[in-house]
């Protein structure tokens, strides 16, 4: 395995903690007591440093209180595919940054994702003008169930606390590989 880099991205992460203005996006807990969410528009990687921390691996943490109904969950969120954050395949990390909107019913939701950026640990970035559609069913036992051709989310957790909502789950791709995923809207 290679020697990691620091890129941008840490220096700023350092800066702003010696600077001592808040920006911990790796510690944060998820449980909304403070991070600087990005204003509306599209989503930053600084809108997921409360998943960053443990909660992609660990679920909805406890204290929250949680989303049950398909109406609680529907609308528009911002969207976080974390690839290899264990650095299992790659020396760093990636993720890709989209808007989702969940629609329809519960036995009948429509989820779609618009991607607009894949943003490396090491600063390395491109933009990004696919979008992807969903078909599936949320159960609430279960959370949500959604499919495409080659790939199958499962994001059984959402959550709010203090006025945001969250949601983690997996994105298993057609190679059988599982991708983090991260929800989360103001």
């Amino acid at each position: 395995m290679k020697q990691r880099k620091f890129g941008i991205f840490d220096v700023i992460l350092i800066v702003a903690i010696i600077a001592g203005i808040g920006l911990n996006v790796y510690a944060y807990a998820g449980d909304g007591s403070g991070n600087s969410m990005s204003p509306a528009g599209k989503p930053s990687v600084y809108d997921f440093g409360w998943f960053m921390g443990d909660v992609y691996k660990q679920g909805q943490p406890s204290g929250v209180t949680e989303l049950t109904s398909f109406d609680e969950i529907k609308g528009k969120w911002k969207g976080m595919l974390f690839l290899d954050p264990d650095h299992k395949e790659y020396d760093i990390y990636a993720c890709v940054l989209a808007d989702v909107t969940i629609s329809g019913s519960a036995d009948s939701i429509k989820m779609t994702w618009k991607y607009y950026e894949y943003y490396e640990e090491d600063g390395n970035r491109e933009a990004l003008k696919d979008k992807d559609e969903y078909k599936g069913k949320f159960d609430i036992d279960l959370g949500l169930g959604a499919g495409g051709a080659d790939d199958y989310f499962e994001i059984p957790f959402f959550w709010e606390k203090d006025g945001k909502q969250y949601a983690v789950g997996f994105n298993t791709v057609i190679t059988g590989e599982e991708i983090y995923v991260g929800l989360v809207r103001p």
